[in-house]
């Protein structure tokens, strides 16, 4: 876990948010909101100009790391690929045009952030998870102003989302909830009309936040 990380929320005073780029909502009567987003690296640019094509099926956020992090953000769902030698950020075919360490740089400059890291896909050798594992305490070695969570595959080994088969288990970490759920849950309509912000607003609109735990959502 990090350990100069300090949580800096901007102030206002309303607790159920329905635009967040509008009100930069922190705080109600003087608590702490704690505001998280999914899949939060799907409003950077991405990779290829093909994949721009795909965006109602991959595009998650609106805004940068930079502009959650300005709107009131302070935990990160990060998912990550590898492509060549590298690691970026990913959600199905997107790729950030950032690497993941420019993101996870940009993170940790900004100061106080909560990051989960997700292998977006499935690992199935040990070999994969150990490579995986490896690199993943290096991270957390070189970006010391950031606080890091358990490390998690999207699918288990029974094709269940978000599974942590046990690759690495972080310091104790800010529990959390997905706003947005069930979005990203085996839900029927997720497959048939998978297009996040649509399902988004029949799931879960306006969003409520609150100073006890960690508020995962699409599009804040």
């Amino acid at each position: 876990m990090g350990t100069s990380g300090t949580y800096q929320p901007v102030r206002k005073t309303e607790e159920t948010i329905s635009d967040v780029s509008q009100q930069d909502v922190c705080i109600i009567e003087g608590y702490m909101l704690k505001i998280g987003t999914h899949d939060s690296a799907t409003g950077e640019k991405a990779m290829s100009w093909w994949m721009k094509l795909l965006t109602p099926f991959w595009k998650t956020q609106s805004k940068t790391i930079r502009e959650q992090y300005e709107a009131g953000c302070r935990m990160f769902d990060i998912r990550v690929k590898k492509v060549g030698r590298e690691y970026y950020c990913a959600h199905g075919l997107f790729v950030t045009e950032k690497t993941a360490h420019e993101i996870f740089t940009e993170l940790d400059n900004l100061g106080g952030c909560y990051v989960a890291v997700t292998w977006e896909g499935k690992m199935t050798t040990d070999e994969e998870k150990a490579c995986f594992k490896s690199w993943y305490q290096r991270v957390r070695k070189k970006y010391k102003n950031t606080f890091w969570g358990p490390l998690a595959t999207k699918y288990g080994k029974k094709g269940l989302k978000v599974s942590w088969i046990n690759l690495y288990v972080g310091d104790k970490f800010e529990e959390n909830v997905q706003g947005f759920y069930p979005l990203d849950g085996r839900n029927i309509w997720t497959y048939i009309f998978p297009v996040p912000y649509v399902i988004n607003k029949i799931y879960k609109s306006p969003f409520k936040f609150n100073e006890d735990y960690f508020v995962l959502v699409d599009f804040l």
